[in-house]
């Protein structure tokens, strides 16, 4: 037990007792002596820490590079594909007016140029027609949820009355 000094309100010992250990802590669980080795235990943990934090920085550093590298490899062959697909398309076109380019010569004597000029006017024409219509359906598509979109919104209907069973009426109690 301590007896306390009314003037100094600090602690003394009772006659016959011995001081108890000194404590960092309010709640005395940890005596002194142990902050230099918390101490210690710290100067060997954070090196390993911070070793183990650099770690998973490069850790994810490689990873963001492998994410990039594979963006940037689906994307070298998506542009691949896309143009190859493209010079495809081209030669096959090229080769179909060609073929129908012949065909119409025959048709009109041998006349070359004018099977050429007659099959160039005509997939002018049918290029211009098919992008005409196409924006003119877009257009038209795009009006028609802009209306939808900002329409005022019908007033709520009442429910309709249910229908009784085997009469085929409405019931209007």
């Amino acid at each position: 037990m301590v007896a306390r000094n009314r003037l100094r309100q600090g602690h003394r010992p009772e006659p016959g007792r011995r001081p108890a250990a000194r404590t960092n802590g309010s709640n005395g669980a940890a005596p002194t002596h142990a902050a230099p080795r918390a101490w210690r235990t710290l100067g060997i943990r954070l090196p390993r820490l911070y070793a183990h934090c650099r770690r998973l920085g490069a850790i994810q550093i490689d990873r963001l590079r492998l994410v990039a590298a594979d963006a940037s490899l689906r994307l070298m062959a998506g542009s691949l594909l896309v143009l190859t697909t493209a010079a495809v398309t081209t030669i096959a076109v090229t080769l179909l007016l060609l073929g129908v380019t012949g065909g119409l010569s025959e048709l009109l004597a041998g006349r070359l140029w004018l099977a050429a000029l007659l099959v160039g006017i005509g997939a002018l024409t049918t290029t211009g027609v098919a992008l005409w219509s196409g924006l003119r359906w877009r257009s038209r598509h795009r009006l028609a949820s802009l209306r939808r979109r900002h329409e005022p919104q019908p007033a709520a209907t009442p429910a309709a009355a249910p229908v009784t069973a085997g009469t085929g009426s409405h019931d209007d109690s």
